[in-house]
């Protein structure tokens, strides 16, 4: 993509990542990111059961979804550090269980608006998209993704 066209849509407040833009990780990431209940927690994510599904992941500020064929799509991502070190963190997950993480024209990058869990995707003006990602029948929402060690 060439300059102008990046300028157009930084101007527009909306832009992609690909994985150029995602940081290197410290040691310390990578080894939260490799840890068991993160591996744990990405293979039911990528469950064949969940093909299609998303979450969104309000306190990491962005949206995932299964896309089935060994791959997740990140749809949605706030324009925050924090959350391009996530972002690097899951590509780091998944990749340790041999699934890829797409980004590029996959991924809209929404304007940081001061707190990360109050950037909402939204329709219109009122109606926000929700969903509640812990459920009864899997390990999905047990286990944090980045906690302390």
């Amino acid at each position: 993509m060439n300059e102008e066209v990046k300028m157009i849509e930084n101007n527009r407040g909306t832009s992609h990542w690909n994985d150029a833009d995602l940081p290197d990780l410290s040691d310390e990431d990578i080894f939260k990111a490799e840890r068991y209940s993160s591996r744990l927690w990405a293979l039911d994510f990528v469950n064949p059961e969940n093909v299609g599904k998303y979450e969104f992941m309000s306190e990491f500020g962005l949206t995932l979804q299964n896309t089935g064929q060994f791959a997740v799509r990140c749809i949605y991502a706030i324009d925050h550090y924090e959350v391009r070190i996530t972002l690097a963190m899951l590509r780091k997950t998944f990749a340790s269980i041999n699934i890829k993480l797409e980004l590029g024209q996959h991924t809209i990058v929404a304007p940081f608006s001061g707190n990360l869990s109050d950037n909402k995707p939204t329709i219109g003006q009122k109606d926000t998209v929700e969903k509640d990602i812990v459920q009864k029948d899997t390990v999905q929402g047990r286990y944090d993704f980045i906690d302390i060690v």
